[in-house]
């Protein structure tokens, strides 16, 4: 019914970030495609992340190593970057988290697919990369249900533990010592 397909070969690399873009096709329908990236930068990258992550695990933060990850819309992206481009004076910034205007609304079964599928992807880069922690948030309220649901399943599925705070998540994966 649903499907993806990783858009780039394995994770590609730019600076310090690295990120994978993936392809969904929702309900097996041509014109329900939309892709995404999901980014992995160091903490430092990413300073709320940083002091966020030092509030939750305290000096432990500075002897793992640890991943901020995050999503958005291919599509807002590249308008972000046309927006920085050429400014508009006046010209709102554009929200990466938020849905593309030219979108289609994503039933339930579409978006368990999709959040389901991207923890899935956090955790298998996680694995492969020897990241001990993930740290990820809900970018916007209403969807601090969802991350709650997959991240706690998902990672009682693999024998993982999480701390959370508010909309942060704070993964130890299978790479965290003991």
């Amino acid at each position: 019914m649903h499907s993806h397909r990783l858009v780039t070969p394995g994770l590609a690399s730019f600076d310090e970030l690295s990120y994978l873009d993936i392809e969904f096709t929702f309900s097996a329908t041509a014109t329900r495609k939309a892709q995404y990236r999901l980014v992995f930068c160091p903490p430092s990258l990413d300073p709320v992340a940083a002091e966020t992550m030092h509030d939750m695990l305290g000096e432990d933060v500075f002897a793992l190593y640890v991943s901020v990850v995050s999503f958005a819309d291919i599509v807002q992206l590249e308008r972000q970057q046309a927006q920085i481009e050429n400014p508009v004076e006046g010209e709102e910034p554009i929200n990466i988290f938020a849905k593309p205007k030219s979108s289609f609304n994503l039933d339930i079964s579409e978006l368990q697919y999709l959040y389901g599928t991207l923890v899935d992807f956090m955790l298998r880069v996680a694995e492969n990369e020897g990241i001990q922690i993930l740290y990820c948030t809900a970018e916007r309220e209403e969807l601090i249900p969802t991350y709650e649901r997959y991240v706690k399943r998902l990672t009682r599925e693999r024998g993982l533990t999480y701390i959370t705070d508010g909309a942060a998540y704070a993964i130890r994966t299978q790479n965290y010592p003991n």
